[in-house]
């Protein structure tokens, strides 16, 4: 990545996580302080110690009212960025982080596009293979449904560590 695109990146995850901070956005990751040195802009963000889901279902899989709680601090969290014109673009268990009261935040916003309303649509094939729509996949023009088909994943993939559990 070069740098202007890579400075670019860091930035628009700033502002984000200061978003989710100024207002209480319980289901997002939060900015404690920012600042920056010679070589390197520096994000002191919100310490969420429960690990990330992809990790909680090679360990333990995943349960019906456990998928359908985490499900649900997703569609909450993703609702604050839509309302906001934000879209995540790379939702994945690894980006969805466990606080220590169980709840899930979604995490890492470096790749999210600002400005897309509800009609608006891109084009940037980006995010993480196995997560993305197939209209971003083939670089047809997508709206922030991206996020919804990323979440539908999620909860395939929470499901499908129960019963893989269960065998």
């Amino acid at each position: 990545m070069d740098q202007p695109t890579a400075f670019a990146g860091v930035l628009r995850e700033q502002r984000i996580l200061l978003l989710a901070k100024k207002e209480n956005c319980h289901f997002l990751t939060r900015l404690f302080a920012s600042f920056s040195t010679e070589h390197y802009i520096c994000l002191a963000m919100e310490f969420v110690e429960g690990g990330d889901l992809a990790s909680h279902l090679v360990r333990n899989g995943m349960s019906q009212e456990r998928t359908r709680f985490y499900s649900a601090c997703i569609v909450l969290g993703l609702q604050f960025l839509h309302d906001r014109n934000i879209t995540h673009r790379d939702l994945k268990l690894e980006n969805v982080l466990l606080d220590r009261d169980g709840y899930a935040k979604i995490t890492d916003f470096g790749i999210s596009k600002e400005g897309m309303s509800f009609t608006d649509r891109s084009q940037t094939q980006c995010g993480t293979l196995p997560y993305m729509a197939p209209e971003m996949f083939t670089q047809y023009p997508y709206t922030r449904s991206v996020d919804w088909w990323g979440l539908g994943v999620c909860i395939y993939l929470m499901r499908l560590s129960q019963v893989s559990a269960l065998q």
